[in-house]
């Protein structure tokens, strides 16, 4: 297991050979999220799992956990928010994969090219 979160991160190849990372992410970089905070301060920890499952489907599961600063929406004052996410992705390469994807699973729709994590 990496204990650091790369920038970037090929999930094809890394499902392959069975890679795992974590690491902590800064608020700030969450673009779509950040409008809807008070403030974007603050780390959340991520866990990163890519394996082939017993389908021999990639996958990709991970945990997402921490606290967001909200706006009350009936103070509008600061609302610490606990941060507690769990996901299974099924990582695929084409349109018709998806389709093909087992209850469980949610598409991560991928190039082969490296994302941004």
């Amino acid at each position: 297991m990496l204990d650091c979160l790369p920038e970037r991160v090929e999930p094809l190849g890394l499902a392959e050979v069975g890679r795992s990372c974590r690491g902590t992410l800064p608020v700030q970089r969450l673009e779509r999220l950040g409008p809807l905070l008070y403030s974007t301060e603050g780390e959340l920890a991520v866990r990163l799992d890519f394996r082939l499952d017993e389908r021999r489907i990639r996958t990709l599961k991970g945990v997402i956990e921490g606290e967001v600063s909200l706006i009350c929406q009936r103070c509008l004052k600061r609302l610490e928010f606990p941060v507690d996410l769990k996901f299974s992705l099924g990582i695929v390469s084409s349109e018709t994969e998806i389709d093909r994807l087992p209850d469980g699973y949610e598409p991560l729709l991928v190039s082969g090219e490296p994302v941004s994590t």
